[in-house]
């Protein structure tokens, strides 16, 4: 019944706004996402219509919109891409495939900088706790980006993008409570030192937790899924002038969680759950200049240096890592050549109370990239590329990259990729073999993770074709993909050393192969000054062969998945806007759960300038979801969420 009425009240929206004139004399940049300038695809600035790639931007307008405090939450709105709640801190976030919360397949970028855990080279999404009043937008590429941005990219790339200190002046300050001990805070003061030097405080903390139970053997855990965040920050901005800029920042991060840890039983195989505190501490800080020589010649260097402890009941990690990337652009007559070079140098310590003391010795990376776009006349592009990466376990590998963009008319866009990337899942640097106790389960017995870090990896070569249409009201884009996975590593179960040792030994084995293939669309539609609509569909098949009945997938098994996309922005009068979230996402076997539908609705009322009221409820048509329900690839458990509340007020002073 409440799906039949949400279908009601939005036809009902939808068939008034088709009653409206259409828009006429409007800033495009400030209503069509899909009309402003992206950086991400090709490291330099450039219109989505000249781009050879399926990219959704998300503008400054979407985000506070939607009303959501946190950048995970943000992702739900970008359409293709899986935003998975597994509790209140940890999140699947993937596209074209399934992930665990040890995500790998995506690239996660702040201003340039790059998010991702050296250990397992993915991104702890639920540390990501800079302020989204601060971001400008956020670019989403799907597809491989491999050839640009090297290892992790080759499914996918978010690069969030905050504002300029200068388009942030005074003070603002915002406050929110919700259910289920749901709260935010921030509060930031920006300013300027010079007519050239400007800058930005703030301060940004949230608290969420559920009160639903765990019970396992006749044991409660109660509301055993809690998290408290709270971080710090400064940036600063130099514009010299026109043609060099620089910009700096740190960012410092508290986090204490309060969750429920996974544990199996070695024969029987069934779940047993333990509780765990968790203290995380993190910081980062960055600098960045962008010179421009000259019309035809423009470059950009950034440094960037981050540390992070972890310490629970049961398990202790800190690591650091620097990193310093470059790239630059030149433009001769009807080439345009691109290139540029990264350096990473990284070092982690692991110490678990129960596994045996491992300490991971320093490990450097490196590489560049080369790439020219021919223009072939106005209408016809051709841009091919490579990248060279060096991993310490792997030595040299590379990521060829052929594109072809083709405007048939001034609306009308057509563009086809080739791309071939590598996804080094660790950064890890020698064989190691992990010896997980079980004392309170078998004494004496053990879990014996062997693996070598050579075989960490994945090989994948794909191709992609898209389809663009873009006019003053209205875009619509249309990719169709194949991707082949030629190396995918899988968790090979040495059955015969239960019989002989009692100690269960998995081996992690280079010995998998597969395909997926998919097809993804978005409509972008301003229908007139009030209604802004945003359709979306995608659907991946996804397979992969490990060979051996012995053999388990790493990261999920085969699987089909659609997920069907709504977003509507209304503004009712000039004081009062909602926007409207659905989405409808098919069953996955990979994750173990069936269709479920998410509903998210947002309501602003800003009576003055400076002071705006909102109230956002997200997840509505649920009571308890639990969008992963198999967590036996998991480390920590599945817990469900229901409809949540929250009551914001924001303050510019």
């Amino acid at each position: 019944m409440n799906r039949l009425l949400l279908v009601i009240i939005f036809s009902t929206v939808c068939c008034h706004a088709f009653a409206q004139s259409p828009i006429t004399n409007t800033d495009l940049d400030a209503l069509m996402s899909m009309e402003v300038e992206v950086t991400s695809a090709m490291k330099r600035a450039q219109p989505i219509k000249d781009t050879p790639a399926s990219i959704f931007v998300l503008t400054r307008k979407d985000i506070a919109m939607s009303g959501y405090s946190t950048i995970t939450e943000l992702m739900k709105l970008l359409p293709g891409l899986d935003v998975r709640r597994i509790n209140n801190h940890f999140w699947a976030v993937s596209v074209r495939s399934a992930s665990g919360f040890l995500n790998s397949n995506i690239l996660v970028l702040l201003d340039g900088k790059n998010l991702s855990e050296p250990g397992f080279n993915g991104v702890y999404w639920g540390l990501i706790n800079y302020p989204v009043a601060d971001i400008e937008r956020i670019e989403f590429i799907k597809g491989n980006s491999g050839g640009i941005w090297g290892n992790v990219s080759s499914n996918g790339l978010v690069n969030i993008i905050t504002r300029h200190t200068a388009d942030t002046n005074g003070a603002s300050l915002t406050i929110g409570f919700g259910n289920e001990m749901h709260q935010t805070r921030r509060a930031s003061y920006s300013d300027y030192l010079s007519e050239q030097l400007s800058y930005r405080l703030y301060y940004n903390s949230s608290k969420t937790g559920t009160s639903n139970d765990i019970t396992f053997n006749e044991q409660v855990f109660l509301a055993f899924d809690r998290q408290n965040q709270s971080s710090l920050g400064a940036q600063f901005n130099y514009h010299y002038s026109d043609d060099l800029a620089l910009k700096a920042h740190y960012y410092h991060n508290k986090t204490t969680l309060r969750q429920l840890a996974v544990g199996i039983e070695l024969f029987s195989f069934a779940k047993t759950y333990f509780p765990d505190y968790t203290d995380i501490t993190s910081n980062s800080f960055d600098v960045r200049l962008d010179h421009h020589i000259s019309d035809d010649l423009k470059y950009y260097i950034q440094t960037y240096y981050s540390d992070f402890e972890q310490i629970s009941n049961f398990r202790s990690e800190d690591y650091k890592k620097f990193s310093i990337n470059t790239a630059a652009n030149y433009l001769s007559k009807q080439h345009l050549f691109s290139w540029g070079f990264d350096y990473s140098y990284n070092h982690r310590k692991v110490n678990y109370a129960q596994i045996i003391h491992k300490f991971f010795a320093p490990a450097t990376t490196y590489g560049g990239f080369l790439q020219d776009q021919y223009n072939i006349n106005d209408s016809l592009k051709v841009i091919a590329g490579i990248r060279f990466d060096h991993y310490f376990q792997h030595g040299w590998l590379t990521s060829p990259n052929l594109r072809f963009l083709y405007h048939w008319s001034p609306q009308s866009t057509l563009w086809l990729s080739l791309a071939k990337g590598t996804r080094v899942a660790t950064h890890y640097n020698k064989e190691q073999a992990d010896s997980f106790e079980m004392p309170t389960i078998i004494p004496n017995k053990r879990i014996v993770i062997h693996w070598d870090a050579k075989d960490l990896f994945d090989k994948q070569r794909s191709i992609e074709l898209g389809y663009r249409y873009h006019k003053n009201d209205f875009n619509f884009d249309l990719t169709a993909f194949s991707i082949e996975h030629l190396k995918r590593f899988n968790l090979e179960l040495n059955l015969l050393s239960i019989v002989s040792s009692g100690d269960l030994i998995v081996d992690i084995k280079n010995s998998g192969s597969g395909d997926s293939s998919g097809v993804e669309a978005t409509a972008n539609w301003q229908l007139n000054q009030e209604y802004h609509l945003l359709l979306g569909y995608s659907y991946v098949d996804y397979n992969v062969d490990p060979h051996t009945w012995y053999q388990l997938p790493a990261g999920g098994t085969a699987y089909h998945s659609a997920q069907i996309y709504s977003r509507l922005q209304y503004q009712i009068n000039e004081q009062v806007s909602l926007q409207l979230l659905a989405k409808r996402i098919s069953k996955n076997r990979s994750y173990g759960s069936d269709f479920y539908s998410k509903v998210d609705l947002s309501l602003h009322w800003q009576p003055t300038a400076n002071f705006k009221l909102s109230l956002i409820g997200e997840n509505l048509t649920n009571s308890n979801l639990i969008e992963i329900p198999n967590d036996t690839e998991l480390t920590i458990a599945a817990t469900g969420h229901g409809q949540r509340v929250m009551l914001k007020a924001n303050y510019n002073f």
